[in-house]
């Protein structure tokens, strides 16, 4: 089974590569299209998986794989294969030629060779001629293709145009028949009209990286299409109306309710959901809370649920202790760590999580660990409070050492502020490797996290608005007299694979049986569609 995944992550999300990872496991072939990062190769595998990237201000024409990525060599087209073939064959026979003809001068040879440089020449000639053929049958293609979609154009608007004539036709009738004293009518106005009109009759295009981005998919000849959130699923949708295949709407957010956004933009993504999720075969989103706000608002059947889970790297133990944040920062044994990881950003409550380490009691640190473009106003705070030598920052460390640098510490937070629906809702990455790492959690007072954190009892659950609020969240997790972080320690190491990665990519592989997409089903060579 091929399956294309797309994304326009630039920073790859733990949770796209842990789904493909699954899949990939189990016999499935995944092909992951993702946005394209300055200084990043065109073509690349992260560990077994393809990745290709895009960028929309790429040519709508595709780049294909050559003989020079050697990293994807895997994906070259067959005719590539057979040239590279052909020309170890003539390095090996020159090779083999040097080594026992050396002084070789007769005319035999010398007949030989021209003959083979007319062949070359021969050879040369047919390639180009071949080039030069299906060249011209491309363009002619693409001519005939834009003559059609010219063609369609000029008759939406020459419909739209009569529609809009016949309206004002009517509506000319309309305010004749409302000088009657007895047929008193209400006219809708023309331009209202000719808009509503206009909007029936032209059917909304896609947008140039949208475009883009299904030239990459298509020569892929998928059997599904995986779409990781929203910016995604026009281009999955119009595949499936295109290629027939299953579409699979993974959404990380409710999209239309980001806080950056403005007012238009939130309406206009709101309405392209709720058209195109309902051409989905299969929704996915990040946890109950989400997945009800998406059924209600979108009237379909509530979608599968699959958590922001972790797996354990090799070697990880959550039981054994752990001090990778004491050795890099020089931390006593006898004082205590509080962790923030992950992005830095300015709409988290971080600079009046940094602030309040004014209030919070003296052998407690605060590690910042990770980068955004809060961290140098972060850092401005520590230095103006004077708490440089209790709050610290630490760089992104990969993927497989996160669990281990995360277990060093003594307790988590996680400071969410409701914003926007998307942070009321939360249920962030950190949530769930404090989890695994067997990390205390201290989180602001939001529905999920609550569920989790205090219902589970992996944690403490506080309002955190104030300076005032954090201090004294932070205060009663590290309160010796009520036993400090260690009391919620053993519910979590009893609890934890609940909540790995091992439980989730079960969902995953249900949801592609449920479909019939099974990996055995669908194993083909791989190559591309032309």
């Amino acid at each position: 089974m091929r399956i294309v995944m797309i994304t326009d992550d630039v920073e790859i999300d733990r949770r796209i590569l842990q789904e493909a990872e699954s899949l990939i496991a189990v016999g499935h072939e995944v092909i992951l299209i993702a946005g394209q990062g300055e200084g990043r190769p065109r073509f690349e595998w992260i560990d077994k998986i393809k990745v290709e990237r895009f960028s929309p201000s790429d040519q709508l024409q595709p780049v294909f794989p050559t003989v020079g990525d050697v990293n994807f060599v895997k994906y070259r087209f067959a005719w590539i294969r057979r040239l590279e073939a052909w020309y170890l064959a003539y390095k090996v026979s020159k090779y083999w030629a040097r080594l026992f003809f050396p002084y070789a001068k007769s005319i035999a040879v010398r007949k030989a060779r021209s003959f083979a440089q007319a062949a070359k020449r021969l050879v040369g000639a047919i390639v180009r001629t071949i080039v030069a053929v299906l060249r011209s049958v491309r363009a002619g293609i693409r001519s005939v293709r834009a003559r059609i979609r010219s063609a369609l154009s000029a008759v939406r608007s020459g419909l739209a145009a009569a529609l809009r004539h016949a309206w004002r036709g009517l509506s000319s009738a309309l305010r004749s028949i409302r000088q009657l004293p007895r047929r008193p009518k209400v006219s809708v106005p023309v331009p209202v009209a000719v808009a509503v009109v206009e909007t029936v009759a032209e059917p909304s295009a896609l947008s140039a990286h949208e475009r883009h981005l299904l030239a990459c998919v298509r020569r892929y000849n998928p059997d599904v299409v995986h779409a990781h959130d929203l910016p995604m699923l026009g281009a999955a949708v119009h595949l499936k109306r295109e290629l027939g295949v299953p579409v699979i709407y993974d959404a990380h957010e409710l999209y239309p309710e980001i806080c950056t956004l403005s007012a238009e933009d939130k309406a206009r993504l709101d309405r392209k959901e709720r058209e195109l999720i309902r051409e989905c075969d299969t929704v996915i989103t990040v946890n109950p809370l989400i997945a009800t706000e998406m059924a209600n608002r979108y009237a379909i059947a509530e979608p599968a649920v699959v958590f922001n889970a972790s797996w354990k790297p090799t070697g990880f133990d959550a039981k054994q202790p752990h001090a990778l944040l004491r050795e890099h920062f020089s931390i006593s044994d006898r004082h205590q760590i509080l962790l923030y990881q992950g992005w830095m950003s300015k709409t988290r409550g971080l600079q009046k999580l940094c602030a309040a380490m004014s209030g919070v009691r003296e052998d407690v640190h605060l590690v910042f660990m990770g980068y955004g473009e809060a961290k140098e106003e972060l850092e401005e705070i520590a230095r103006s409070r004077n708490l440089t030598e209790r709050v610290h920052f630490k760089s992104t460390v990969p993927q497989s050492e996160l669990l281990f640098w995360t277990a060093s510490a003594d307790a988590g937070i996680i400071p969410y502020q409701s914003i926007d629906l998307n942070n009321y809702y939360c249920s962030p990455n950190k949530l769930f490797e404090f989890i695994l790492a067997g990390l205390p959690i201290i989180g602001n007072d939001l529905p999920f996290l609550r569920s989790i954190i205090a219902g589970e009892g992996f944690g403490l659950v506080h309002r955190l608005d104030e300076e005032s609020d954090y201090s004294a969240a932070i205060n009663a997790m590290f309160d010796a007299s009520a036993g400090g972080p260690a009391r919620f320690r053993p519910r979590l190491l009893s609890e934890q694979d609940r909540y790995s990665w091992d439980v989730e990519k079960s969902k995953i592989l249900d949801l592609y049986s449920r479909l019939g997409l099974d990996a055995d089903s669908a194993k083909r060579q791989i190559g591309y569609r032309g």
